[in-house]
């Protein structure tokens, strides 16, 4: 449990450093080239997505927010106190073609503006500290079940430093027990409510693509600068998928759920 308290206050602070500089990320190197994901979905013991090719722009001033949807199943809606109990080992990589973000896993599908950035395979995995290859389709699954938590899509403004991201975080890695949708969030309002300068904003039940979430709005005042961070959970077996938006000061908010059409 103290893994994943952890793991939330670093979250914290990393969002409220960066998503206020909408240089910082621009300044690290970035990959100049198109990036293509071929997804086989095929039962191997890996795991491998369905056909669609990613295409990942090349320039980023992106800056840095963190965790950090329900398996493609029939119309099946979150339950927010009771874990999916099949997707343990199905969690297969998304496509992005051209401005649109589909994930055969959640069942989410969002489209960014034309002006924002996706980022990298490259710059996922520089955020999460593995190699590049271990995003790659066939990897990605063995991936999700090492490490804490893993990107899936990154999706930047780089002239107002708004992010948008789509996360897995492995709770048998960073908490050692499954959880449900409301077990975490009350973590997560726990955890925020001890770090200094943040306020809980508003809690609520959405819908991304048509499918349900748990939506908690948090101001973060710190060293002069404020960030509004918006977490969406939605608990998929041993996995807390988490869309974050972090959104600077002074800065407008998007309408998240309207781009996740």
């Amino acid at each position: 449990m103290k893994k994943l308290f952890a793991l939330l206050l670093t979250l914290l602070i990393i969002i409220s450093c960066t998503a206020c500089d909408p240089t910082s990320q621009g300044e690290q190197e970035t990959t100049a080239h198109t990036h293509s994901h071929t997804h086989a979905q095929e039962s191997i013991p890996t795991g491998s997505a369905q056909e669609g090719t990613s295409t990942q722009p090349a320039t980023n001033k992106a800056t840095d927010p963190q965790p950090t949807e329900a398996l493609t199943q029939q119309s099946t809606q979150a339950d927010s106190t009771q874990p999916a109990q099949s997707n343990d080992k199905n969690l297969y990589r998304g496509t992005i073609s051209k401005d649109t973000y589909k994930s055969p896993t959640t069942g989410l599908t969002f489209t960014k503006p034309a002006d924002w950035n996706f980022l990298t395979d490259e710059e996922l995995a520089l955020k999460i500290g593995v190699d590049t290859m271990e995003l790659a389709d066939y990897a990605f699954p063995t991936t999700a079940d090492r490490v804490p938590a893993v990107y899936d899509m990154w999706a930047t403004d780089p002239d107002t430093g708004v992010n948008i991201s789509v996360a897995y975080e492995n709770m048998h890695v960073t908490a050692s027990v499954q959880m449900t949708t409301d077990e975490y969030m009350e973590m997560l309002e726990g955890a925020f409510k001890n770090t200094e300068g943040t306020t809980l904003l508003g809690k609520y039940t959405v819908k991304l693509s048509g499918q349900t979430y748990q939506k908690a709005v948090f101001r973060t005042d710190t060293g002069g600068t404020s960030t509004q961070s918006t977490y969406y959970l939605r608990a998929m077996g041993k996995f807390m998928n988490i869309v974050l938006v972090s959104v600077p000061t002074g800065t407008e908010s998007p309408n998240v759920e309207k781009m996740f059409s």
